[in-house]
């Protein structure tokens, strides 16, 4: 018969990464436990597979941690560990060509995903430019993929050739 594959079978991700690059996005996010287990592998460079207790294997994986979150008690210890740590200010302290730079470039990547041209009304731009946004540019861009969406689908339905975004597709 055939035995089933254990817990300690399954490649991992820093086992995936080796050689390479680990890029983990909203490491704030990460359960505690996988913070611990980040934090050893960045002091000690050895991490273990799922349900090893005897053995560390070594990895040679460079790591790239994202978070949005400024001063959190629970990430000091591991920030402290990055031996960079590029800080980039909230979309607020823009100037206000950066931001109308960052909003025409995701209306452009959505014209590249849907594969049709995308007309603004000017209101959009202005809003755009001047609202305070919590999320930061994630949550511009996110915004951004909404409106497209709705407009996408109006255009759909009028069988217009151009997606026309105008307020009525902003998110409340």
């Amino acid at each position: 018969g055939v035995t089933p594959a254990s817990k300690t079978d399954h490649i991992g991700l820093f086992e995936y990464a080796n050689n390479g690059m680990l890029l983990l996005n909203n490491v704030d996010k990460l359960f505690l436990e996988a913070q611990e287990k980040l934090l050893h592998y960045l002091l000690t460079g050895t991490y273990g597979r799922l349900g090893e207790t005897d053995s560390a294997r070594t990895g040679n994986v460079r790591v790239v941690a994202c978070t949005s979150t400024e001063n959190d008690n629970t990430l000091a210890e591991l920030s402290r560990s990055f031996p960079i740590r590029i800080s980039m200010g909230p979309l607020e302290s823009r100037t206000v060509g950066e931001r109308i730079r960052l909003i025409l470039q995701f209306f452009w990547r959505e014209s590249r995903t849907l594969k049709r041209p995308i007309t603004l009304e000017s209101e959009i731009l202005s809003f755009l430019t001047h609202y305070v946004c919590p999320g930061n540019i994630g949550q511009l861009m996110n915004d951004i993929k909404f409106s497209c969406s709705l407009a996408h689908y109006d255009s759909l339905t009028s069988s217009n050739s151009v997606i026309d975004v105008s307020v009525k597709h902003l998110s409340p």
